[in-house]
């Protein structure tokens, strides 16, 4: 397997991504307001270890807009 990263696009380990830290600070606000029913999260570490997991009580809900996500990735990877 070959793995291609562009310098600019790999995370420099120990110094935070801010706007990766403006995502889950407004995602907390939200869940604290009570605004946020369900949720799912793909975690990838500096050190490449992949994380999953997600909590819902709407299990059709939180697996319909992990297939929204999937396919506006594919969207934003293909330029359309």
């Amino acid at each position: 397997m070959t793995i291609i990263a562009f310098p600019s696009d790999l995370p420099v380990p120990g110094e935070p991504d801010p706007e990766i830290v403006e995502v889950l600070e407004e995602y907390l606000e939200m869940a604290k307001r009570g605004e946020i029913t369900g949720f799912a999260a793909a975690i990838i570490s500096t050190n490449g270890t992949m994380r999953t997991g997600w909590q819902s009580r709407d299990w059709a809900a939180i697996t319909a807009a992990v297939g929204t996500l999937f396919v506006r990735m594919q969207l934003a990877k293909t330029g359309d």
